[in-house]
């Protein structure tokens, strides 16, 4: 295991039972909705091939350094579907995304002026598991410092990667 974050660093987080600042607002779009419920995100797409993604009130800033930790799963009825989350989102055409699929594979993109630049394609990640139907949770860490992208699924490490596309400010 490599360590990625120190224990006492300082974070930004959201905390479901406590944080009333609502930085996940509930978010409604043509065919997506996203909302707190039952002390969890969720986002429901409501039509096939969407890419819809949620956005966090954190000051219109892009963070330099930061670390998320999450769990995840999927609706086994979904059939084929993933998951994830977009990175130093400027515009609808300028941002980073990682994405982790039901198919257990993960892979990671940037999008620069509407183009999409392929960081780390499809990718296995043995390490996630969909067998526990009582407690589905998978957990997906990223570490963000500068241009450097660490990304690790259930403790296990799975891609390091060096980008200065979108830098941050």
């Amino acid at each position: 295991k490599k360590r990625i974050a120190e224990e006492n660093d300082s974070l930004w987080e959201i905390n479901f039972h406590e944080d009333k600042q609502d930085k996940l607002a509930s978010e409604n779009g043509d065919y997506y909705y996203g909302k707190v419920y039952h002390d969890k995100y969720h986002l429901k797409i409501l039509k096939k091939n969407l890419f819809a993604w949620i956005t966090v009130k954190q000051n219109d800033k892009i963070s330099q350094d930061f670390r998320i930790v999450t769990a995840f799963s999927f609706d086994k009825n979904n059939g084929h579907s993933a998951a994830g989350f977009v990175l130093r989102y400027l515009d609808d055409k300028n941002f980073y995304y990682l994405l982790l699929s039901s198919k257990k594979l993960l892979r990671f993109d940037v999008i620069i002026n509407g183009t999409i630049k392929e960081l780390l394609g499809w990718t296995a990640c043995s390490g996630l598991d969909f067998s526990n139907t009582d407690n589905p949770e998978n957990e997906l860490q990223i570490v963000v410092s500068g241009s450097r992208f660490v990304l690790v699924v259930n403790d296990e490490w799975v891609a390091d990667i060096v980008d200065e596309t979108i830098r941050s400010n």
